[in-house]
């Protein structure tokens, strides 16, 4: 079991524990017991069980067993969710946030979504800080952002926030020790309460030049992947990490004639692990490892659209992946998502997330997430003035064929 994993009910840091078959979640011995914990999976069951046992029909059956699913908010196998989508900005634009870029997010453990990304006047201006805001859940706004990383003086940048198999969250970042991209060191922070407060900064890597900006991997054996990227050379790369970060290896050096940088990685059906990168070459770029990371194959041109912008792989609950990225050579507009079939071999389903034609602006540095009532979530930077978030699902992204 991971190190600093907790118990998903009661918090108590665990040297044993089991997981739950019903919501997947780890417990203690002592709330192991769906009823010790309230599991919704297991309510839906009991009135399943309870119904066949007062003889009701397979009709009246099946309504409960749908119902259930529906009131713990959890997806009805076989089902087709109706169409979703809203927006919501996270936070208004103004003095107080001139300018923000570099959007994350996650669901915690608790049900609530936590975003992050960076603010100040400009980017690499030293009073850039990351900001944090949280949607609770069944909430309908956005809290108050406020600071959870700012080093005077100095420049933050790149937060990616990541839920590990306990439930703590972590914060990666870099902090600039001079005047560009270059000048930067990884590193991260750690909450045990859903990223409401934080642990003093680590140095993951002191050496200047690396950065983040996409989710980490849990591999097999309780292995670590983290991607990253090299400013100074432009090649792209991850690391390796079996305890939680104390020390790594780096493997992977992915290049184009564009560079490559900001690498996404999966892992698809077939166990390999997919990467996508942006590149200045038009194309995405991407890399295929088939022994856990520790090699990559040499990176080659997708047919996607790249302006030289961020983009975001996510492998989704129903086994599709979605991916986020202007689907543009030229300009960060319009944002589009993705979903494939297929471990990413076509994308045939898209849909415009933000722009277009006939709006003009910057729309660009998704992420996506899942929460686990099966929405998907993408943040983004809009215009450079404020982060918006677009909650969705599958249904609404295959009606854009």
């Amino acid at each position: 079991m991971a190190a600093g994993a907790r118990c998903a009910h009661c918090a108590r840091e665990l040297h044993a524990a089991e997981r739950c078959r019903h919501c997947g979640k780890i417990f203690c011995k002592r709330h192991l017991d769906p009823g010790a914990h309230s599991c919704p999976g297991a309510k839906t069951l009991v009135s399943r069980r309870r119904a066949i046992g007062l003889g009701l029909g397979a009709a009246t059956v099946a309504a409960l067993t749908l119902a259930g699913l529906r009131a713990a908010r959890l997806p009805v196998p076989g089902l087709p969710a109706p169409t979703y989508r809203k927006d919501r900005f996270i936070f208004e634009h103004g003095e107080k946030y001139p300018s923000s870029h570099a959007s994350t997010v996650v669901q915690t453990q608790n049900g609530d979504l936590l975003a992050a990304w960076y603010t100040g006047t400009g980017e690499k201006a030293p009073d850039v800080a990351i900001y944090s805001s949280r949607l609770a859940r069944g909430g309908d706004s956005w809290s108050e952002p406020r600071a959870i990383a700012d080093t005077p003086d100095q420049s933050e940048g790149n937060p990616v926030l990541w839920v590990d198999p306990g439930g703590s969250v972590w914060l990666f970042y870099v902090t600039m020790y001079g005047t560009s991209w270059n000048d930067c060191k990884i590193k991260y922070k750690i909450s045990e309460d859903h990223g409401g407060t934080w642990g003093e900064e680590v140095i993951l890597r002191d050496e200047l030049g690396w950065m983040t900006r996409n989710s980490p991997l849990v591999l097999k054996d309780e292995e670590i992947l983290l991607p990253v990227y090299n400013e100074v050379n432009w090649h792209s790369m991850v690391i390796i990490t079996s305890d939680w970060f104390k020390t790594w290896r780096a493997y992977g050096d992915l290049d184009s004639p564009g560079g490559a940088i900001q690498p996404t990685v999966v892992r698809r059906d077939d166990g390999s692990l997919l990467m996508y990168m942006r590149t200045d070459a038009d194309r995405i770029w991407m890399s295929e490892s088939r022994d856990e990371g520790r090699s990559w194959s040499p990176a080659v041109a997708t047919d996607l659209n790249n302006p030289n912008a961020a983009v975001c792989l996510l492998k989704l609950a129903s086994g599709r992946l979605a991916l986020a990225f202007n689907d543009s050579t030229s300009d960060r507009n319009p944002l589009n998502i993705a979903l494939s079939g297929n471990d990413g071999r076509t994308w045939p389903w898209r849909r415009i997330i933000e722009g277009g034609e006939s709006k003009p602006g910057s729309f660009a540095y998704p992420f996506l997430a899942q929460s686990d009532d099966g929405r998907i979530h993408i943040t983004y930077t809009y215009n450079r003035e404020t982060i918006k978030h677009v909650a969705t699902n599958e249904t609404w992204i295959r009606r854009g064929l």
